[in-house]
């Protein structure tokens, strides 16, 4: 299916993104049969990426060395061993997609961008890079699980999410 859904998109001369949902890869361990079965992914679009809604396994991300790389910093901040395996990936080329609006709960724009901006300063610091270059590595998503709300929680999350985007640019 997914072969025949891209095959359709480059005759139209259009590329994808193919992101894996992997919602409990913390179970998982580093196991080499886990990144073998995402190898093959690295040659069906322009990128690859995992979107991960449990508590990152930095060590199997890393090996992974996915493209990008989607994380719900509302859940699971980051901590001194993130950051660092953040840094790390993002110097190999990973672009981070930081779910950074809950989406359980409300809570004030600035706080989105708060953490937004946590995230990026603590990659920016740690590689070395401007900050152009984090936030030029750097996705704003909603956090995990807007699949499974209403329309009108979904409107609300989006409308969070571009507010905290624009609060970013002042």
């Amino acid at each position: 299916q997914t072969q025949t859904q891209i095959a359709a998109l480059r005759e139209r001369r259009l590329d994808c993104l193919l992101i894996v949902d992997e919602p409990a890869l913390n179970i998982a361990g580093v196991e080499s049969t886990v990144i073998e079965a995402w190898e093959p992914l690295r040659t069906f679009g322009a990128a690859w990426g995992l979107h991960v809604c449990c508590q990152p396994p930095w060590a199997l991300l890393e090996a992974a060395r996915p493209d990008i790389l989607n994380i719900d910093l509302v859940a699971f901040p980051l901590d001194r061993a993130a950051s660092d395996a953040v840094t790390r990936m993002v110097r190999a080329g990973t672009t981070m997609a930081w779910g950074i609006t809950p989406v359980h709960r409300d809570e004030e724009t600035s706080v989105a961008v708060s953490r937004l901006m946590n995230a990026v300063s603590s990659v920016r610091a740690s590689a070395g890079v401007g900050i152009a270059a984090a936030e030029a590595r750097a996705l704003p998503t909603a956090s995990c699980g807007t699949g499974a709300q209403a329309i009108s929680r979904e409107s609300h999350i989006a409308r969070v999410l571009r507010d905290a985007l624009v609060g970013m640019d002042r």
